[in-house]
C-alpha cells in the first residue's frame, strides 16, 4: 500500500470533496494505493469518489454515502459499513472479508470477483447488483434482498441464507454447498 494518511491529513480532502459535490470549487476525492486503515469516515459524503486499491482495513464507514464511488481493489477487511449507501458503487475485486455491512445499500453496485468471506450482510439491499464470481464463503446473508442480482459463479459455501430474497436473480454455477436456510430448489425467499 501507499502512504499512510492520518485523520488530520484526510479531513481537508473530505472538505474539498464536499465543495466539489456542491459545485463550490473544491476537488473530487481521488486516491490510489493510499492507506486509510482504521480512520473514521462515519456519515461521510463520499459520493463519486475514486479510491482505487486504497487500504480501508478496519475503517469506520458507518452510514457513509458512497453512491457511485469507485472502490475497485480496495481492502475493506473488518471495515464497519453498517447502513452505508453503496448504490451503483464499483467494488470489483475489493476485499470486504469480515466486514460488517448490516443494512447496507448495495443496489446496482458492481462487485464482480469481490471477497465477502465471513462478512455480515444481514438485511442488505442489493437489487440488480453484479456479484459474478464473488466469494460469500460463510457470510451472513439473512434477510438480504438480492432480487434481480447476477450471482453467476458466486461461492456461497456455508452462507446463512434464512429469509434471503433471490427473486429474479441469475444463479447459474452458484456454489451453495453447506449453505443454510435454503428453500424451494436452493432459493430462500421472503414472501
Amino acid at each position: 500500500m501507499g502512504m499512510k494518511l492520518e485523520q488530520e491529513d484526510l479531513d481537508p480532502l473530505l472538505t474539498a470533496h464536499q465543495a466539489w459535490l456542491t459545485g463550490r470549487g473544491g476537488q473530487r476525492l481521488e486516491l490510489q494505493r493510499a492507506d486509510l486503515s482504521q480512520l473514521n469516515l462515519r456519515w461521510a459524503d463520499l459520493r463519486g469518489c475514486r479510491l482505487n486499491a486504497v487500504d480501508l482495513n478496519g475503517a469506520s464507514l458507518m452510514r457513509a454515502d458512497l453512491r457511485g464511488a469507485d472502490l475497485k481493489r480496495c481492502r475493506l477487511i473488518s471495515a464497519e459499513l453498517v447502513g452505508a449507501n453503496l448504490m451503483e458503487a464499483d467494488l470489483s475485486f475489493a476485499d470486504l472479508s469480515h466486514s460488517d455491512m448490516y443494512e447496507a445499500e448495495l443496489s446496482g453496485c458492481s462487485a464482480m470477483k469481490a471477497d465477502f468471506r465471513w462478512a455480515n450482510l444481514m438485511r442488505v439491499r442489493a437489487q440488480g447488483a453484479l456479484f459474478m464470481w464473488t466469494l460469500f464463503y460463510h457470510s451472513d446473508l439473512r434477510r438480504a434482498d438480492l432480487r434481480d442480482a447476477n450471482l453467476m459463479g458466486a461461492n456461497l459455501t456455508g452462507a446463512r441464507l434464512h429469509g434471503t430474497c433471490f427473486w429474479g436473480a441469475h444463479s447459474a454455477h452458484v456454489n451453495l454447498m453447506g449453505a443454510t436456510g435454503l428453500l424451494r430448489g436452493g432459493m430462500a425467499e421472503v414472501p
